[in-house]
């Protein structure tokens, strides 16, 4: 009876050890699953991490090319603009000097015309003078004559009469003394005539001066070219910097399984260590006494 029980205790000791090993088995196989499936789990996290990095670097790399190629074609466009508004500026500034011009030289031929006119003028105006002043005088001169014809006249009927004595003296005298009257008026309308002709003269230089003065009013300043506008500067470039390149993300490291598990000889050494040693010599002396 006692050798059926120690060989029961000792199924039973071994069952419940290899039991054991086998639920420690399981229980490493069930952690090394989920250990494989975290590390899984973690390299596509890795790789995932990785390749939105990777896009992320190459669009803001393509966004800042873009953002450099917007700011030049801006920038390009700016300058040339300023440079086109430089040109028209000056294209204006030379059309105006060149109208300013055109209109002063214009200015100047007609006072030039105007000085013409004024001198042809001036020049007619004396010369109707003189003729006036000549004519005058041509006629002072048959007045002249007229008077001294009709004195010699009067003079050779008074001596054709034959007076003599006072009578014929006075009547003499008579006709010398209003030849004198006569030849004083003529002299004293020959000096009003000559100032008269005088005051014309010079009225009519006035009138010239005066035209020449009002022409000259007239006349155009001499047109000065503007300033020239300053030179666009070229428009000021941003520097724009590259984006880093990404750091790759670290590893994933496959974890550790730490749950021990037993093979045969372990099984059975613990088996021993547990007690199955005991039951072993047990079964044996309940075959082979020690006395016998």
């Amino acid at each position: 009876m006692a050798l059926v029980q120690a060989a029961i205790d000792l199924f039973t000791g071994y069952t419940s050890s290899k039991a054991a090993a086998a639920e420690a088995r399981k229980a490493k196989r069930l952690e090394q699953e989920r250990l494989d499936k975290d590390f899984k789990y973690r390299k596509e996290i890795y790789d995932y991490e990785n390749r939105r990095n990777r896009k992320q670097f190459k669009f803001a790399k393509k966004e800042t090319e873009t953002a450099r190629l917007n700011q030049e074609r801006n920038a390009a466009y700016q300058d040339q603009t300023a440079r086109n508004q430089y040109r028209d500026v000056l294209a204006i500034r030379n059309f105006e000097y060149a109208k300013d011009v055109r209109a002063y030289n214009e200015s100047e031929r007609i006072y030039g015309r105007q000085r013409v006119l004024n001198r042809a003028a001036s020049t007619l105006a004396l010369q109707d003078e003189s003729r006036r002043y000549n004519e005058l005088i041509k006629g002072m001169s048959f007045e002249h004559q007229d008077m001294l014809t009709k004195m010699l006249k009067e003079q050779g009927a008074v001596e054709a009469r034959g007076g003599q004595g006072v009578s014929a003296g006075r009547l003499s005298g008579d006709v010398l003394a209003q030849y004198g009257r006569n030849q004083a008026i003529q002299l004293q309308n020959l000096l009003s005539a000559e100032r008269e002709s005088l005051r014309s003269e010079k009225q009519i230089q006035f009138d010239q001066y005066q035209a020449d003065v009002a022409a000259d009013a007239r006349r155009m300043l001499q047109p000065l070219m503007a300033p020239a506008p300053t030179a666009p500067l070229p428009v000021p470039r941003a520097i724009l910097l590259d984006p880093l390149d990404p750091d790759p993300a670290p590893r994933p490291v496959r974890g550790v399984n730490t749950i021990q598990t037993h093979s045969g000889l372990t099984i059975a050494s613990n088996f021993l260590q547990g007690g199955g040693a005991s039951g072993i010599k047990g079964v044996i002396n309940s075959f082979f006494p020690s006395g016998s």
